[in-house]
């Protein structure tokens, strides 16, 4: 087992880790590999990659992102692997902060690590497909030029 840098030609692999309900990981991971301010990182076991996570910085502020372990490889230690690799791949800056966000699977690994909740997301999905309108053609985007007259109408009526 060893951890190291993802390379594009990674891609497909990590593909299969593909848990359900999230969005097309191997966009994501193409996106943070060309970027300089993201580290996805791998684990490798048996030349098949088994986890994959990223940081993401931004000035004194980290996030960290898909950090997935394989079904058939959880409660082995990956995912604390992974974070740990995370973290010490930050300690050379000046990090004040580092979020993300836990899926039920992954919460008591950064619990373990000193992270905490500061809040909660609720993801909401569309149930039935999005219906186009038509929109009238009364309405216009604002322009600078509409100001004076918004400010005289709001007056009159005030």
């Amino acid at each position: 087992m060893h951890v190291e840098k993802i390379i594009f030609k990674d891609i497909d692999q990590i593909a299969g880790l593909q848990p359900d309900g999230w969005s097309d990981i191997a966009t994501e991971f193409r996106f943070f590999l060309s970027k300089e301010f993201c580290n996805p990182i791998k684990i490798v076991v048996d030349n098949k990659i088994v986890g994959v996570g990223t940081s993401i910085v931004f000035k004194n502020t980290a996030w960290f992102g898909h950090i997935i372990v394989g079904i058939e490889y959880r409660n082995r230690g990956y995912g604390s692997i992974l974070v740990d690799s995370l973290l010490n791949n930050l300690k050379s800056q000046t990090i004040d902060t580092i979020s993300l966000i836990a899926s039920p699977f992954g919460e008591p690994v950064y619990i373990k690590f000193g992270f905490r909740m500061v809040s909660e997301y609720i993801y909401l999905k569309r149930e039935r497909p999005w219906i186009e309108k038509i929109i009238s053609d009364k309405i216009v985007p604002y322009k600078s030029l509409f100001y004076h007259e918004i400010r005289q109408r709001n007056f009159r009526r005030g």
